[in-house]
């Protein structure tokens, strides 16, 4: 089977205090394998917070468990943090220079915050149709 990739999908999402947020979702699929590479780009009016990149990996195979990698960068395009979550749901967290560290649900926060995206059901953005451009 020959690797097919689809073309990219984007959204926009921003709100009355200045935050906009754009999401890019590009997939491409083997003969093993269908990988979803999700970029979401958070800004503060026009100044770039940070951007975060989620890759899945989905097997083919009935039976086989997804896992996700998703990367952290800062504004420069430095890695703060790596996140690893693997067909069981375990998610391991890595800060540059640390070592892999399993989160806990004990910890006392949903793993939301550490595997989440961010264009999910929400209430309508408060700010003016085509004002939330890239």
């Amino acid at each position: 089977m020959q690797e097919t990739t689809t073309a990219p999908v984007i959204a926009t999402q921003c709100f009355g205090n200045g935050v906009k947020i754009m999401g890019a979702v590009e997939q491409s699929q083997g003969s093993t394998e269908l990988t979803s590479t999700n970029t979401f780009t958070v800004k503060k009016s026009d100044a770039l917070c940070y951007t975060r990149t989620l890759v899945s990996h989905i097997p083919l195979a009935a039976g086989s468990g997804i896992t996700t990698d998703i990367t952290t960068q800062d504004p420069s395009g430095t890695t703060v943090a790596t996140v690893h979550v693997d067909e069981n749901n375990v998610i391991t967290v890595t800060c540059p220079g640390g070592a892999p560290t399993a989160l806990m649900q004990s910890c006392g926060f949903a793993d939301l915050i550490a595997k989440g995206a961010y264009l999910t059901q929400s209430p309508q953005p408060t700010c003016t149709a085509g004002a939330c451009t890239f």
